[in-house]
């Protein structure tokens, strides 16, 4: 049960980036709305499940989930 834990709570880098490349690189060319918005809500909640949300629940944003915070979006 711990290698399943530790294999879940792995980060998957090179996925993740490519997922964001995909929403960055997105058109909807020659597919209907409704195919083009099915493909962008897969690729949103594929990424959603990979990028695990940090909660800063400190007053004043010294703990270290706000770093993480912070990093994140500036690696975004």
């Amino acid at each position: 049960m711990g290698d399943l834990k530790k294999r879940c709570g792995m980060t998957n880098t090179p996925r993740i980036h490519q997922l964001k490349a995909n929403i960055a690189n997105c058109k909807q060319g020659d597919l209907t709305i409704g195919y083009f918005y099915s493909k962008l809500v897969n690729v949103w909640t594929e990424l959603a499940n990979l990028v695990k949300m940090l909660v800063c629940t400190c007053k004043g944003c010294k703990c270290e989930a706000a770093g993480k915070i912070v990093a994140m979006y500036e690696e975004d």
